[in-house]
């Protein structure tokens, strides 16, 4: 048929591997978190691919998983106050502010 698949045990297997680097249960659920929306990004960008026959864009990909990851954790942590702007040009100074 000439079409790949992705193993979902392989990713599963990945996510659960996924170290968290911070010390506490909040900061590890915003990596994880940054880790789906990364994933996600990827996941999205190969289907337009396939389906739609688009080309790669790693760039797209990146600027995506920055948009994504942002909104996320926006929506799901009260403590995020830092901008988009402040997301991109300094990610871990964001986080390590979110998980003090």
């Amino acid at each position: 048929m000439g079409v790949s698949s992705e193993n979902y045990n392989v990713l599963n297997h990945h996510f659960e591997q996924f170290p968290g680097i911070c010390s506490n249960q909040e900061g590890n659920r915003l990596w994880k978190g940054l880790w789906v929306s990364v994933v996600r990004c990827i996941w999205k960008h190969k289907n337009r691919i396939i389906f739609n026959q688009a080309k790669l864009d790693v760039e797209e990909i990146f600027t995506l998983a920055q948009v994504e990851s942002w909104v996320w954790m926006k929506h799901k942590e009260r403590k995020v106050t830092f901008s988009f702007s402040d997301w991109i040009l300094s990610p871990i100074t964001c986080i390590n502010m979110v998980i003090r």
